[in-house]
């Protein structure tokens, strides 16, 4: 078997597609793509997505709503791309500290795709979250996993994708290399490379 007969089978198995919704963070998308594939799955590609539409310009809302037929598990990566806070003119006295001063949230398109993949199955689903990040109420009570570049969320993550269905494997120790999330905000350079 060819390289590309290699890679149109792994291309083709919906066991290993895995849509990654994310901001504009593109070290933190790099990172997870890379480790994605040590993992022996499939990122999908944005122009992948586009093309399996059907159509050459679709809406995006479109493409989106397409990736998700696509991909056995959906991974929202939550970045903290934007800053923002509460308008002082609705303030209350028992708001917490991060709607009265400027923290990290995720860019409005991440979260209203990330309340596509829950309303569509949200058993195939994960969140994680990279850095110091704006809390958000209809999450609350959600099992996100906190990437901080320890080898045990990596793991989690991987337990998780296998937990929703994907062909995840974990044979060798490429997948607990660290060092590619070091970069990240909140990922520590300390921890294990295998």
């Amino acid at each position: 078997m060819t390289h590309l007969e290699t890679y149109h089978v792994v291309s083709t198995d919906p066991a290993r597609r895995v849509f990654v919704i994310h901001g504009r963070n593109g070290q933190a998308r790099l990172a997870m793509f890379d480790f994605l594939r040590a993992l022996d799955l499939r990122p999908l590609e944005w122009e992948e997505l586009v093309l399996g539409t059907g159509q050459a310009t679709p809406f995006v809302g479109e493409t989106v709503a397409h990736a998700f037929t696509m991909a056995q598990a959906v991974v929202v990566l939550l970045t903290p791309d934007d800053f923002v806070k509460l308008d002082e003119k609705f303030l209350t006295r028992t708001d917490p500290g991060y709607e009265i001063q400027t923290t990290g949230q995720a860019r409005p398109n991440v979260l209203f795709e990330a309340g596509m993949a829950f309303a569509v199955d949200s058993r195939r689903t994960i969140i994680v979250e990279i850095g110091d990040l704006r809390p958000f109420s209809d999450l609350g009570g959600r099992n996100a996993i906190n990437l901080d570049g320890t080898v045990e969320k990596l793991h989690k993550i991987a337990t998780r994708l296998k937990g929703a269905g994907c062909a995840v494997n974990i044979d060798g120790a490429d997948w607990m290399d660290v060092r590619r999330f070091a970069c990240l905000p909140g990922c520590s350079t300390n921890g294990p490379s295998s």
